[in-house]
């Protein structure tokens, strides 16, 4: 740690790092339990399972990462979940290999509204 350069000297010395100092990007030391503090108290709701149990629900592209990690959790509060997949596509993906079974997979193209009224 002794071959640390202090933060003020780089502040002094690189123009940028100055700039991001003056724009308050940089946190001092000082600082930081007045940012932690007021983090400390937050707090985040799960989703209200009531709502979502025995919902219909359709996840477009849900052979991607977010949209199986969607359907994962939509299962978990208890919904139906339904998903579009694109005809070149119809192999299921990785991603939601160990949902089958658990969701309804469509063919669909999401332009076409008649095709996703259908669905339901």
């Amino acid at each position: 740690m002794e071959d640390l350069i202090p933060i003020e000297k780089v502040i002094e010395e690189n123009i940028r790092v100055k700039e991001l100092d003056e724009q308050g990007f940089l946190i001092k030391i000082e600082k930081m339990n007045e940012y932690l503090n007021e983090f400390k108290n937050r707090t985040t709701s799960l989703p209200n399972a009531n709502l979502w149990k025995e919902k219909r629900v359709l996840i477009t592209g849900i052979s991607g990462f977010a949209g199986s990690h969607l359907a994962e959790q939509l299962l978990n509060l208890g919904c139906e979940v339904h998903g579009t997949i694109r005809r070149h596509a119809v192999p299921m993906h990785e991603n939601i290999e160990h949902l089958r079974g658990k969701i309804h997979l469509h063919e669909a193209d999401i332009t076409s509204t008649e095709r996703i009224l259908g669905i339901f």
